[in-house]
Formats: C-alpha cells, sequence, structure tokens
C-alpha cells in the first residue's frame, strides 16, 4: 500500500515545518504520494461590517470585497504551492506525486481536514503546531488536538 500524506498547508512557519518534514523523512519513499491541503478560513471581519443581516444593498457591497479577498487567498495560495512543491521535489520526492487541494472551511478547519483525511484514505496526516497559551488551548482547543481526538485509522505528526 503507498504512503500518502496529506500536509495541513496555512502559510505559517509551523505549517512550513511540516513540508520540511516530509521532505527530510519521505522524500525517497517508494510509491509516496503527498497532497497539500489548505483549508481557507471564514471571510475576513471588514466583509462582515455591514451589520447583521444582509439586505440588498449590504449584499451588493459586499460582493466586491468578498472576491478580492478569495482572490488574494488564491494568489496566496499559488504562491505557498509552489515553494513547498519546490522543497518536497528537492527531498526527493517525485512533482507526479505531489498533488494539491484548496477547500472551504465547513465549519472548524480541523473537522475539515479530518473529512479530506478520510475520505482521501491518508496513512499520514503532517501539520504544525501554533505554540498557544495553555490556557486558550484547553478552553478553545486547538486544530491539531481536535485532529488527534477525532481521527481514526491515520497517524498524526506534529511538527514543532
Amino acid at each position: 500500500m503507498p504512503q500518502k500524506i496529506l500536509i495541513a498547508l496555512d502559510g505559517s512557519t509551523e505549517a512550513w515545518r511540516a513540508v520540511e518534514y516530509v521532505a527530510d523523512v519521505f522524500g525517497h519513499t517508494p510509491g509516496i504520494q503527498v497532497t497539500l491541503l489548505h483549508v481557507q478560513p471564514g471571510l475576513p471581519g471588514e466583509a462582515w461590517s455591514y451589520g447583521g443581516v444582509l439586505s440588498e444593498p449590504h449584499t451588493e457591497r459586499l460582493g466586491p470585497v468578498v472576491a478580492q479577498w478569495e482572490r488574494s487567498q488564491q494568489e496566496r495560495w499559488e504562491l505557498l504551492v509552489g515553494r513547498a512543491r519546490r522543497c518536497l521535489v528537492q527531498g526527493g520526492v517525485p512533482e507526479t506525486a505531489i498533488s494539491d487541494r484548496f477547500r472551504h472551511k465547513d465549519y472548524r478547519v480541523a473537522d475539515t481536514i479530518v473529512e479530506e483525511a478520510e475520505r482521501g484514505r491518508f496513512t499520514t496526516i503532517v501539520m504544525g503546531r501554533r505554540a498557544a497559551k495553555r490556557a486558550t488551548a484547553q478552553v478553545l482547543g486547538s486544530v491539531s488536538n481536535r485532529i488527534v481526538q477525532v481521527l481514526r485509522g491515520c497517524t498524526v505528526t506534529i511538527v514543532e
């Protein structure tokens, strides 16, 4: 069975370390398949600054804000994927073994990653862990903590 690795990639330093880890550890693994996954967060605050319920005039003003934000997210993602692909290829992963997925967040980022991991039948998820205050992580939880708690049948590697 081929080694199928899902890298959760968000542009953070911690996520970048996950890419480097996969390149270093799995780079020359025969039959490896690597998928770079980015889960797009919800709309930025300025998109909601028009108020709660959006009437027709509000939606007209919101449209360009949302469209510009989505374009900037896509451009950022394309640059990040290009950089990650180069790192993985330099580490020994064949270019043809690398794919990417850009998903919109359904509810929680962690749940979207878990859904993708289960649907794609990945053997390993590699992701960075952001340094959070202990109290914050316990009260709010974190993406990596949630994935470790929920996901079954898959190795989860957290890179710091």
